[in-house]
């Protein structure tokens, strides 16, 4: 069997031709869910949910308490901010971490989409 650039060299039309024929074959098959989803259903691109309350089953305590918070509060989304401080021997009950909590909370009430008066602290 003739090394692969001994082949490229005496016969360079071959090469570039089935080089062609492979980036076709790998450009349709790129192409063939989109075009035609049903066909190769093992082509079809990965789902990921990233929508955490999700990673969870709905008969979970701390989805249903999710579930219940946001209907007593009328929510719609909710972010929640764990602090540890392993460091102080107060833990998170110190001047630095609490001015830390206090400053993300102002940044947190600046950013587009955030209601104020609906910040819940504590």
């Amino acid at each position: 069997m003739k090394p692969l650039s001994e082949l490229g060299t005496n016969r360079p039309l071959g090469v570039i031709g089935a080089s062609m024929s492979l980036a076709f074959v790998a450009l349709l098959l790129a192409a063939l869910p989109s075009i035609w989803p049903g066909a190769l259903p093992q082509l079809n691109g990965i789902r990921i949910d990233t929508d955490s309350k999700n990673m969870l089953s709905s008969e979970n305590p701390t989805r249903i308490f999710h579930r219940s918070s946001k209907a007593e509060f009328i929510l719609y989304d909710q972010i929640a901010l764990g602090v540890v401080n392993d460091q102080h021997p107060l833990c998170v009950f110190n001047a630095n971490t609490i001015a830390n909590v206090i400053e993300l909370t102002r940044y947190a009430q600046t950013l587009k989409g955030v209601v104020s008066v609906s910040l819940l602290t504590g």
